[in-house]
């Protein structure tokens, strides 16, 4: 699920304010490098989830990319059945959006894979470009929370993030098709945290619990530390998830033959493995980013009270992580581990 998206390279841009980026330094004001994956959860958050306004673009909603024959339209869908489920005070009618929202987001998953068959040639061809994608509005808690399941997502599908310092967007650097997938697991995923935390929550379970504070006191949960805590561990197991597929999907593509066609007629094909095919866009991208990025400092992420003891609420959210269902894109094109719905 993506938001408003600028697809010419960075150094085109005029600057946007950026301060800070998740993976490097940035010479724009309020873009930040991302964390590596294994820092990925020191999260800073200010706000309350509105998940659909990192669908915001300026494409028309029946846009059709004319390189990649993907229809967005699903994700504006998306946005607006988020929307009505924030906004309902029926909790029987929120979960009917969430699911109907789920559903779509599942089906933006299968055209992505659909489109990815058809242009499996033409991929080959494809050239590292940088994506903003809107998170949500200035202010809002969920924010660094969804910067950070981006992020996992993101970096186990090749790609380099630089964040803004207020957690608001990310800009995405990788293969375009990376990219559309990219967008439309994390759709996926975001729409599955969100509804199973906010069922969790309704059941009240987290009432007279207790969590560790960062500062090492005990304290009793409130509705939005519940949440934070549920949150924190739901992207913590969705991580290692996601990192055991793509080294499942690494272990195979190296056992995989490859031949990669001669660029001059007559010349004979190069044998390699999938998995160098895969390393080789990786350092594309890299470069790429290196070239491109103007971040500067480095993303601090939550900033909140709550560690990851969070009692009743930490459970919750692994179980719920335990549960969401991941599948394995195992293409040379280096898509790695998918979520489908």
């Amino acid at each position: 699920m993506g938001g408003t998206r600028d697809r010419r390279p960075a150094r085109d841009r005029a600057p946007s304010g950026v301060t800070g980026s998740c993976c490097g330094p940035l010479a724009r004001p309020g873009v930040l490098r991302c964390p590596a994956v294994a820092a990925r959860h020191g999260d800073r958050s200010r706000g309350s989830p509105r998940l659909a306004r990192r669908l915001r673009r300026r494409r028309h909603p029946g846009h059709r990319d004319r390189h990649r024959g993907v229809v967005v339209s699903h994700l504006d869908r998306i946005a607006a059945l988020l929307v009505k489920a924030e906004r309902s005070d029926n909790v029987h009618e929120a979960e009917a959006y969430l699911a109907k929202a789920q559903a779509l987001a599942t089906q933006a998953s299968v055209d992505l894979a659909v489109a990815r068959a058809l242009t499996a040639r033409r991929e080959a061809r494809e050239q590292p470009v940088s994506v903003t994608i809107t998170i949500g509005e200035r202010g809002k808690r969920a924010n660094t929370h969804l910067v950070s399941l981006f992020v996992v997502v993101g970096q186990c599908n090749s790609l380099q993030i630089d964040i803004a310092h207020n957690s608001t967007y990310v800009i995405a650097y990788g293969m375009p098709s990376d990219i559309e997938l990219v967008e439309a697991l994390f759709g996926s995923l975001a729409t599955q945290m969100t509804a199973s935390a906010t069922s969790w929550l309704a059941i009240g379970e987290w009432r007279g619990d207790t969590y560790i504070s960062r500062d090492g006191w005990r304290k009793e949960h409130t509705a939005q530390t519940a949440r934070a805590a549920f949150y924190r561990a739901f992207i913590d197991r969705i991580g290692d998830r996601l990192q055991e597929a793509r080294e499942e999907v690494l272990a195979e593509a190296e056992r995989q033959r490859v031949e990669i066609p001669a660029e001059v007629s007559g010349a004979k094909a190069v044998a390699t493995t999938g998995a160098l095919v895969l390393r080789s866009k990786e350092a594309e991208v890299r470069a790429f980013y290196r070239q491109s990025s103007s971040a500067r400092g480095r993303w601090s992420g939550y900033s909140g009270g709550v560690s990851r003891r969070g009692g009743s609420a930490s459970r919750a959210g692994r179980d719920a992580a335990a549960r969401a269902r991941l599948t394995s894109a195992k293409g040379i094109s280096g898509k790695g581990p998918g979520l489908s719905a």
